[in-house]
């Protein structure tokens, strides 16, 4: 029996037979085929499927049934939990048995048991910081993963885990045993039939084997990309150079750590240990909180670079010398080598391939040198692993067709295919399209568009969702709705996201505002949400350095930038925005869309032809009356 043969088979009558409910969609079985033809033959696919195509089974069973070692990257961690925690379980009786899946993150993610024991010892950290130290011990005791996002007594996101998770300067001079859960995870990952990863992770091994580094990820038949529209930014981001007063910190704190540690009879090296934080100081407060190129304040900031160059290199050279009097030393030897030499490149940077830029904040600072193309690399690097790719998403083309996304990869002669999303969006959904809106760019934008969905909004009784291309934007309709709305506002920011999104379906009357993080991951079917309104296509900002960079590299070889970089990103950002209201065939809702060159600007015709198929109006009274009727159904 064929590898289609069996696909069909199992979606047809096993998949009935193991999952409750289950009824075979014709564009996902149909995309499965296609996956399946790939795997045999050993080639590249682009697939696009739409919202509720069900792409998720769609790769997974034909993968699962060719016997192939496999590799699926997917865009978040949360992601990779749902892949290995609901939608793998389900289907794993598909399998040949003895089948292995493996979750693997970056080392960042697990508890480093020598770095947890130094953390434990370490006088300079706070109290709070200490007993979350103590808690982590102890759930470790109580047989805790080691897995930062398993962890229920203490967040995902507290500092303390910057003092005890994996490093890899750490990893490189610490001969880790068996309880090590990062190296076990990567040695079981060698043989499993099934790693499970994350972008971030993808691109940190293309960017170490193109450095001629050995990877960190095992050989694979079959790789499969899911919510593939995320990995161009991300390869660019990881071949490119990252530093800042992050890492700074994290030196200065392993630094006094091993100081004490290791080497307490060193003053020279605690004195130049504490110069650090005064010269980081100086350049977060010289670079200001700004986003801007490295070359319009390269001048201005020098002096600043001069002092901060001289006290890391300094630093860098002393622990070359002392380096050998413990495994502590030596990994902060480590880390100060590298924040040197990312340092460095980032100041030195200065050709047509790549910009150097920086951004910053009150009291820190990020800085960057990004690649403006990486779709040589990333090809290249495709090819030297094989043929067998899958890269799929409900959002791959824009106005131009899957050309774009093809584009920033360098992935030609590649089979694409769409399927179309089996939602009746005409039925279920309506586009609302207010007239006489003024300029996005009027001061007074946001309470215009306020004004046209007020009335949308007390028909819905909230239940909307309010999406902003800007945090500006976002938090002036805050101010103007919280005088006015009676129900529950609540605001991006305020709570971590899942908590928002919790509140959101128990809280009466609820609106929510959000930016760029909930165009999409927002999943609320059902009656729960029933507006959307997205404020303005969401264009990259003109002044962002990375952009500014592509457009005069384009514009040098005579290439429109507009129309090659930031129309087709807006327009997948905004089908990923609209892809908030219908999530299952029994969805309905209105969808307002506010910015005026939609249909007052030529691209805003293609804008519109990408985006579902929703009945559209320019008519204020014939949203409320959809969504008046929607309440009275469902009362």
């Amino acid at each position: 029996m064929t590898l289609k043969e069996q696909v069909k088979r199992a979606f047809e009558q096993t998949l009935p037979e193991l999952i409750e409910g289950f009824e075979p969609r014709e564009g996902q079985l149909a995309m499965a085929l296609r996956v399946a033809e790939a795997i045999e033959q050993k080639k590249a696919l682009i697939v696009e499927a739409g919202t509720g195509t069900g792409k998720t089974f769609a790769y997974l069973v034909p993968a699962l049934l060719s016997g192939r070692r496999m590799l699926v990257s997917t865009a978040t961690k949360a992601l990779q939990h749902q892949l290995t925690e609901k939608d793998l379980p389900r289907i794993l009786p598909l399998a040949p048995a003895g089948f292995r899946v493996v979750q693997l993150k970056g080392r960042d993610n697990y508890v480093c048991l020598k770095r947890l024991a130094l953390a434990e010892s370490n006088g300079e950290l706070s109290a709070p910081v200490m007993a979350q130290v103590a808690r982590i011990r102890s759930w470790l005791a109580q047989g805790g993963s080691g897995d930062r996002s398993d962890c229920t007594v203490v967040p995902e996101d507290a500092p303390v885990w910057r003092h005890v998770c994996a490093q890899a300067e750490f990893c490189q001079v610490s001969g880790c045993d068996e309880a090590c859960r990062h190296a076990r995870l990567r040695e079981q990952a060698q043989t499993a039939e099934l790693v499970v990863i994350n972008h971030h992770l993808l691109a940190a091994d293309m960017a170490l084997q193109q450095a001629g580094a050995p990877g960190i990820l095992p050989e694979r038949d079959v790789y499969v990309i899911d919510e593939a529209h995320h990995l161009p930014a991300v390869v660019q981001q990881f071949l490119g150079v990252q530093w800042g007063s992050a890492r700074l910190q994290q030196l200065l704190d392993d630094g006094l750590a091993a100081q004490a540690e290791e080497a307490a009879d060193d003053g020279v090296l605690r004195r130049r240990l504490e110069a650090i934080a005064p010269v980081c100081d100086g350049l977060v407060s010289m670079l200001g909180s700004e986003r801007r190129a490295l070359a319009e304040v390269r001048d201005r900031v020098a002096p600043c670079w001069q002092s901060f160059e001289t006290v890391l290199g300094e630093l860098t050279a002393h622990l070359e010398q002392v380096h050998t009097r413990g495994e502590l030393l030596a990994a902060v030897y480590q880390q100060a080598r590298g924040l040197l030499d990312a340092a460095s490149q980032w100041w030195a940077a200065d050709d047509r391939h790549s910009v150097a830029w920086f951004e910053g904040g009150d009291r820190w600072f990020r800085a960057y040198v990004t690649p403006l193309d990486v779709s040589r690399s990333f090809s290249s690097w495709m090819e030297s692993l094989g043929d067998g790719w899958i890269m799929t998403s409900a959002t791959l083309q824009d106005s131009r067709g899957f050309e774009g996304f093809q584009r920033s990869l360098g992935l030609r002669d590649v089979e694409t295919v769409a399927f179309d999303s089996p939602f009746d969006h005409a039925r279920q959904g309506l586009i609302y399209h207010p007239h006489g809106l003024p300029d996005p760019n009027d001061p007074d934008y946001v309470r215009h568009c306020l004004r046209r969905v007020w009335p949308l909004l007390k028909a819905s009784e909230g239940h909307a969702l309010l999406l902003f291309s800007s945090y500006r934007a976002m938090h002036a309709a805050h101010e103007i709705l919280r005088a006015h709305w009676s129900g529950t506002l609540l605001m991006q920011g305020e709570l971590p996201k899942g908590e928002l999104l919790q509140r959101f379906c128990t809280s009466h009357r609820p609106v929510l505002l959000g930016t760029a993080s909930f165009w999409e991951g927002v999943d609320l079917p059902g009656d729960r949400l029933r507006l959307v309104m997205i404020d303005r296509i969401p264009f990259s900002a003109p002044n962002d350095p990375v952009l500014a960079a592509q457009e005069a590299r384009l514009k040098e070889e005579g290439l429109n930038a507009f129309s090659l970089i930031q129309l087709p990103r807006a327009t997948l950002s905004l089908r990923q925005g609209v892809g908030r209201l219908i999530r299952t065939t029994h969805d309905r809702g209105v969808l307002v869309l506010c910015d005026p060159r939609l249909t007052q600007r030529s691209y805003g015709a293609g804008i519109l032809g990408s985006l579902p198929a929703f009945s559209f109006t320019r008519h204020q009274q014939q949203a409320v009356d959809f969504l008046l009727e929607m309440r009275r159904d469902l009362s």
